[in-house]
């Protein structure tokens, strides 16, 4: 399963400023809640397992597959 890594929102900085918001007085502990929370209503919104498997698998990686293509190609 090939997942896209290459930028697809349509406004990144936007996107970015709503979790920093969404987090701004949040403890360590409650932020960690929210993306529990946060990631399991965008797996509920993809829905289809095979990609949530290869979504989990890249981010367990560490990094992007391409950059990682890079250092070993």
């Amino acid at each position: 399963m090939t997942i896209r890594l290459d930028p697809n929102l349509e406004n990144p900085d936007a996107f970015y400023a709503r979790l920093v918001i969404a987090n701004e007085n949040a403890s360590g502990e409650q932020s960690l809640e929210f993306f529990i929370r946060l990631s399991m209503i965008l797996a509920n919104q993809i829905g289809d397992a095979s990609v949530l498997q290869a979504c989990i698998d890249e981010a367990a990686q560490g990094g992007n597959a391409e950059q990682q293509e890079t250092q070993h190609g």
